[in-house]
């Protein structure tokens, strides 16, 4: 409680914070489970990070992990968690890089999906995400779908030196563990 606090007025007084899940086996070359566990975002004052992070520690042991975690075959004494605070930064559009396709981990490309606003939007599946298919290795974009949005014609959240920049993590984080990561 009190290294949480000292974190926190050394943010600054008011900041806003995240509070998130990090567990292994979250994203592994075996599955990925990112957004099973709670997070909060928007979280100011040290009572409410406090509280947040009981939720967070909490969320280990919910219906939905212990389900998920049953149906994988996975040992809910091994599981393991660590809880991350972090200073909130709001931008315009956020979104997920998948190191390979989820959808089909034989083919070689990587995904990329952005929503406008929080990435809270698109892992609740409130906002359609931007999605974009990139060739492994390299990074060419082979397709770009946008997500069905109000307006005119669809402008893509993300350019080609922003697609580019995300695939050089991807390969990065990649080589650090030795398989395709999710960030």
């Amino acid at each position: 409680v009190r290294e949480i606090g000292d974190a926190l007025r050394a943010l600054g007084p008011g900041r806003a914070v995240a509070v998130r899940s990090s567990a292994p086996g979250e994203d592994s070359a075996q599955r990925s489970f990112a957004g099973l566990h709670e997070s909060y975002l928007d979280v100011v004052g040290e009572e409410d990070v406090l509280d947040a992070v009981r939720l967070v520690w909490a969320s280990l042991w919910s219906d939905a992990a212990l389900l998920y975690r049953r149906e994988l075959s996975l040992d809910p004494v091994q599981s393991r968690m660590a809880v991350l605070i972090q200073a909130m930064v709001d931008e315009d559009r956020s979104g997920v890089a998948f190191g390979r396709d989820p959808r089909d981990a034989r083919r070689d490309t990587a995904i990329v999906e952005a929503v406008p606003g929080p990435c809270s939007d698109l892992v609740d599946g409130i906002v359609d995400p931007d999605r974009w298919i990139l060739q492994r290795p390299g990074g060419e974009v082979v397709e770009w779908r946008p997500g069905e949005r109000d307006g005119g014609d669809p402008i893509p959240l993300l350019d080609t030196k922003d697609l580019q920049a995300l695939y050089r993590a991807l390969s990065r984080v990649e080589s650090f563990f030795g398989w395709p990561p999710d960030i």
